[in-house]
């Protein structure tokens, strides 16, 4: 027989090179989702005996500020009025609510972080409250999916790639051996002679922004920069206050103000590009943006945003497709674990009334309960005539105590026929 040709014999080579990574590939997959189902059954078997001695009935409360509460006195947030309100009557059945509101984040992280909260408190029924800071925050959200255009594709790769184990693992390994050899300490221009006394200013500031007293965390951070001039946490957290307040011309000179005093400040950066996305000013947003990578290279999300630009404020149809995407998804996950959902709004109409009927729809469509709190407070608006907004809502928008009442006695109605089924 004669000599196989080179060519052929290269082909043969890559052809098994190719078929053996696949078989390592085929063989990891298979075995971190068996490991991951022995796993994930051993602790199901063990919790779910321990849980049904337990005699309680467990709801997970997913969310932003308005589930964190922010605006509100210490336990007096909707899911923790919520807890009080479900164990009132003496139903030999113990109930308890997690809150898992995080303020600021959008609803692709909480989708990130969701099967996270399944595992531990393994709930009975989750109650979902998402979509109010979409617009405002693009960490790890999926909005890029549906940007058009070429430098788009690679994340719509990245996604489809995900569901399988392997890729995920291989991501966490190269993505820590990069951020190991990319490790930035930022360091200080200024150090702060004052930061005790300064940082007691700035705590009580975030206590009133907390309840939602913006005038009053004003003055707090301006005391904090009387005594430490280059406090940069006061500095960030003056203009995130003035921000709210729609004063952005302040807010911009602090925030110019605070990468003059840390020019390694990351939140510095990180809030000022913002700024200028808010306010369409995107040649500048994407100026900063640059500024920021060269000390935060291993910055996703803004490696993400020069690739493919910034998303358009005004392109409602892709933040509706973000928020459908990221919802729907969240359901399906909680509805595998056996748990039952209830979707929720905003008691403002959030971001336009394109969110809303997206909610509707995926209600309808899972067969699950909506609660329309927007409906209710506009109800109560328009069939009260001693309606005052601030006997519900703080300066920021967000619910003081009497207003987070509302929201858990609608949650509290909706549950009935669920917590009814359950005991059945």
């Amino acid at each position: 027989m004669g000599k196989i040709s080179s060519p052929l014999r290269l082909r043969q080579k890559l052809f098994l090179a190719l078929f053996s990574l696949a078989a390592v590939f085929f063989l990891l997959e298979a075995g971190l989702r068996v490991a991951g189902y022995i796993y994930y059954s051993h602790r199901v078997k063990n919790r779910a005996s321990h849980i049904k001695n337990e005699n309680t009935i467990r709801i997970l409360c997913v969310g932003d500020s308005f589930t964190f509460g922010v605006g509100a006195s210490d336990g007096y947030s909707y899911p923790q009025q919520l807890e009080k309100l479900l164990n009132k009557n003496d139903s030999g059945h113990k109930f308890i609510v997690y809150n898992q509101g995080i303020p600021g984040e959008n609803s692709s992280q909480m989708l990130n972080k969701l099967p996270k909260y399944l595992e531990k408190y393994m709930p009975h029924i989750v109650i979902i409250m998402a979509g109010a800071d979409n617009k405002w925050n693009l960490y790890e959200s999926n909005y890029f999916l549906f940007k058009k255009g070429a430098g788009a594709l690679f994340y719509r790769m990245d996604a489809s790639l995900s569901c399988l184990r392997s890729y995920k693992l291989c991501k966490i390994l190269i993505g820590g051996l990069r951020n190991k050899s990319l490790g930035i300490q930022p360091k200080h221009k200024y150090q702060d002679n004052n930061q005790a006394a300064a940082q007691a200013h700035s705590l009580s500031a975030k206590e009133y922004i907390d309840k939602g007293a913006l005038g009053f965390a004003i003055a707090e951070y301006k005391k904090a920069l009387e005594i430490n001039p280059m406090d940069s946490s006061s500095i960030i957290g003056l203009a995130d206050v003035y921000q709210c307040k729609e004063e952005n011309a302040k807010a911009e000179q602090i925030l110019k103000k605070a990468i003059e005093a840390d020019p390694n400040s990351i939140r510095a950066y990180d809030t000022l590009w913002k700024l200028y996305w808010r306010t369409k000013r995107d040649k500048l947003a994407l100026e900063v943006i640059s500024q920021q990578l060269k000390i935060d290279p291993s910055n996703e999300t803004l490696k993400r945003i020069s690739r493919v630009g910034l998303p358009s404020l005004d392109d409602e149809r892709i933040f509706k497709k973000l928020l459908e995407y990221d919802l729907e998804n969240m359901i399906k996950l909680i509805k595998t674990r056996g748990a039952k959902v209830i979707l929720q709004n905003y008691p403002h109409q959030d971001k336009g009334i394109f969110y809303q009927q997206t909610r509707k729809m995926l209600a309808d469509k899972w067969n699950i309960i909506y609660v329309d709190n927007e409906e209710y407070f506009r109800g109560l608006k328009n069939n009260n005539h001693n309606y005052r907004y601030g006997d519900y809502f703080v300066e920021d928008g967000h619910c003081n105590n009497a207003g987070y009442q509302l929201i858990a006695q609608n949650a509290y109605k909706a549950l009935q026929p669920e917590i009814k089924e359950l005991l059945q």
